[in-house]
């Protein structure tokens, strides 16, 4: 009994830091994204995803009395309401210094509603590992980005 016991501590062990180790690959961490039913919706939830920055603009619109730029809708659709097929998530590949940190860019492809689209992620490595820094997408309004909905700065990070 014990024996089956410390077996199956270990595997729970091991795959607790398996899928932790999965994240913290740059495209793994925003397939893991894709793969949540909802985005987070608890201040603290978004700091395994988002740059210190972020997470905490994050945290502030969650808390705040009435919907604010990023949690009135779903940022991974750009969208409130939502029906995803052919998603694809791209390899990483090195960007550009954004404000001193090593960033990646992975891009999602799909259709909502049979439409259409892309979002480029900007993803900065933190001592924890990979977070996202930024997003990019275009719609009918034209260019958003993650940054400007959660209202921090563009030019300085963060991760």
């Amino acid at each position: 009994m014990l024996k089956q016991a410390t077996l199956a501590a270990f595997a729970a062990v091991l795959l607790a830091a398996t899928s932790a180790a999965a994240l913290d690959d740059p495209d793994q961490l925003i397939k893991g994204l894709y793969a949540l039913p909802t985005l987070p919706s608890k201040p603290g939830d978004a700091d395994r995803w988002l740059a210190r920055d972020a997470a905490q603009a994050y945290d502030r619109q969650l808390q705040a009395d009435e919907p604010m730029p990023a949690t009135d809708g779903d940022w991974r659709y750009d969208s409130q309401e939502w029906e995803i097929s052919d998603l694809v998530i791209s390899r990483p590949v090195a960007a550009k210094d954004f404000g001193g940190a090593d960033v990646m860019l992975v891009e999602a492809s799909f259709k909502n509603f049979g439409k259409p689209n892309r979002v480029t992620w900007t993803l900065c490595l933190a001592s924890t590992g990979w977070r996202i820094a930024d997003a990019r997408g275009e719609n009918d309004g034209g260019v958003w980005r993650l940054r400007e909905y959660l209202e921090v700065p563009l030019d300085s990070l963060r991760c």
